[in-house]
């Protein structure tokens, strides 16, 4: 079959009906609207189901434009979907292969179309005998001490340079991020997003992070308290290592970037794969550190694992109430840790004079 020139079809050439169903059933309506399926979707949820669709009438664009025609329910059928298959797995994994279909799927639901159980079969079944490519396992600790590492490194260089050069300030930096999303595995975009003053906030000698609910995937705030040790180590990327980032005087995004503004979220990705890519041998992503951090509570408490949907501020399969979210997201930060803080133990000699408090 031969591959379509173009992966997807841009929203103003959809076909007026998709169009239509696609804005009165998918896009975010008020905070009591509940007739929407797409209502309750986070934005980038919502932005996957759209992009995948999109694919999806691409491939019918180039090889099956008759059937554009049709209602979008209407012209999917078993051929179809066999054939949309076929011409997904030359470029994508199965696994990825059974992701898109499913997102289809959802779509398609979402347009009325009934459970597609038939669909939701096919989707199952490629799923199944995926097989995913095999990761080895990194756990929060190996993550902690990487960044600690890290750290460690760049105030010894700096210290023997007499003064902080590009390479040290990055190297911190990295470190900190690293150590950071081991201790509170937040998404990326919540991470991109952390401003000082704002979600990074100061009491005491410690520091706290609070993520609004915009930047959650469940719409859901959450609060973490930030370790004593981690603490004193962000006091020292602060005063010490982000100020000779420039620009970083220009904002306040915690964050820095050469380019004299706050780090964006595919710019930390490179940073953080990078880094893990040199001490494992293969990337770990932010993304992978949520899953990290279950793994070592599995490990180190796995009565209480269940704890791990709070550190996540994952939603249960009862849709826990937001409040409870709240309040058991910080506890459960804590808990973690707790359990880093007994694994590594910082130098005392890496806490500087003026991180005594700001």
């Amino acid at each position: 079959m031969k591959r379509s020139p173009e992966c997807s079809l841009q929203f103003d050439r959809w076909p007026q009906e998709d169009r239509r169903l696609w804005s009165e059933k998918m896009e975010a309506g008020s905070l009591f609207d509940d007739e929407r399926p797409g209502a309750s979707l986070a934005a980038t949820s919502r932005r996957g189901l759209r992009y995948a669709y999109a694919t999806f009438l691409g491939f019918i664009a180039f090889h099956r434009p008759e059937r554009l025609a049709a209602p979008p329910v209407e012209r999917v059928d078993r051929v179809l979907i066999a054939e949309y298959a076929s011409y997904l797995r030359e470029a994508r994994s199965e696994v990825s292969v059974a992701a898109d279909l499913d997102r289809v799927r959802a779509v398609l639901v979402a347009f009325g179309g009934g459970d597609l159980a038939w669909l939701r079969k096919i989707q199952r079944r490629i799923a199944r005998d995926a097989k995913p490519k095999a990761r080895p396992l990194v756990t929060a600790d190996e993550l902690y001490q990487l960044g600690f590492d890290l750290m460690d490194g760049a105030i010894a260089e700096a210290d023997a340079n007499g003064s902080i050069l590009d390479r040290q300030s990055k190297m911190y930096r990295d470190g900190m991020m690293i150590a950071f999303l081991a201790a509170i595995p937040v998404r990326r975009r919540a991470l991109a997003n952390m401003r000082i003053g704002t979600q990074l906030v100061r009491i005491g000698d410690q520091w706290t992070l609070n993520i609004p609910e915009e930047d959650t995937k469940t719409g859901v705030a959450l609060e973490y308290d930030i370790a004593p040790a981690l603490s004193a180590r962000m006091d020292c990327y602060l005063e010490r290592f982000r100020p000779t980032v420039p620009g970083s005087d220009r904002h306040d995004g915690v964050w820095a970037s050469k380019f004299g503004n706050p780090m964006a979220g595919n710019t930390i990705l490179q940073s953080v794969t990078r880094r893990t890519v040199e001490r494992f041998g293969h990337a770990v992503s932010p993304h992978r550190f949520r899953h990290a951090a279950a793994s070592l509570w599995s490990v180190d408490d796995p009565a209480n694992v269940r704890g791990a949907k709070d550190l996540l501020g994952h939603k249960s399969f009862a849709m826990t109430e937001k409040h409870y979210i709240q309040a058991q997201a910080r506890m459960a930060g804590r808990v973690l840790a707790d359990t880093l803080a007994g694994l590594r133990q910082p130098p005392e000699t890496t806490r500087t004079p003026h991180s005594e408090g700001v």
